[in-house]
Formats: C-alpha cells, sequence, structure tokens
C-alpha cells in the first residue's frame, strides 16, 4: 500500500481565487479575456500595443466613467488599431461587465488574476 502523501491542491501555477465577486464582475472578467486581454494584458496591466487601463480608469483618465468606457469599446480607436467592438457584435450589456471587471481592478479592489464567483 502506497503512503506517500497526495500532492498539494495548490501550487505555483494553480493558485486559488484571491477575489470572490458577483456574477457581473465574474462575467466580465470572461468577457475581459477572451476580447480584451491579448492587446491591453492578462491583468488589464497594458501591453506594449494598448494602455494601462488600471490607469485610464482613474478619476483623473482619459476614460473616467461607465459612459466614456462604453463609447470608447464600443466605436474604437482605430487610429491606435482598436477595433469597434459593437461593429464585432460585442453588445452593451457585455461591455457593461468588461468595465464592473477594469474598474475594480482599477480602483484597486481586485487583484491580478482569476477571481472566484460568489453564489448568488
Amino acid at each position: 500500500m502506497d503512503t506517500t502523501p497526495p500532492p498539494p491542491l495548490r501550487d505555483a501555477y494553480h493558485q486559488a481565487p484571491r477575489d470572490t465577486v458577483d456574477g457581473r464582475t465574474y462575467q466580465g472578467w470572461k468577457y475581459y479575456n477572451l476580447h480584451c486581454a491579448r492587446c491591453h494584458g492578462e491583468d488589464v496591466n497594458g501591453t506594449t500595443i494598448a494602455p494601462h487601463l488600471i490607469l485610464s480608469l482613474k478619476p483623473d483618465g482619459p476614460i473616467p466613467d461607465a459612459p466614456t468606457f462604453l463609447q470608447t469599446v464600443c466605436a474604437g480607436r482605430p487610429e491606435k488599431g482598436m477595433p469597434a467592438w459593437c461593429a464585432l457584435e460585442l453588445l452593451p450589456g457585455q461591455i457593461d461587465t468588461i468595465y464592473a471587471y477594469v474598474k475594480g481592478r482599477s480602483d484597486g479592489v481586485l487583484h491580478p488574476g482569476r477571481p472566484a464567483r460568489r453564489a448568488e
């Protein structure tokens, strides 16, 4: 009989979520990773090709509120290479969930990484 203890449930690559969020914010995390992370970075930290959204959504940033975020995402910024997501069939309600997630990261309420979804 093998008496070797089982491996730990978590390791450096499979950390438990640090935050628990409502369904809207969790859905926003999923949509963000599907549509935005390839340019804006996995944890909203920006890349060499797209800005750091944590800074952009600060009160003194270029996208200080939800209506401005919706308009920017929906219309895109073609001159900077950002597509018009509404033309690509991303709905305003879906963009609103992305805003909830990104705003949580910008406000320092959410840590990097996948959040857990709170049972509702």
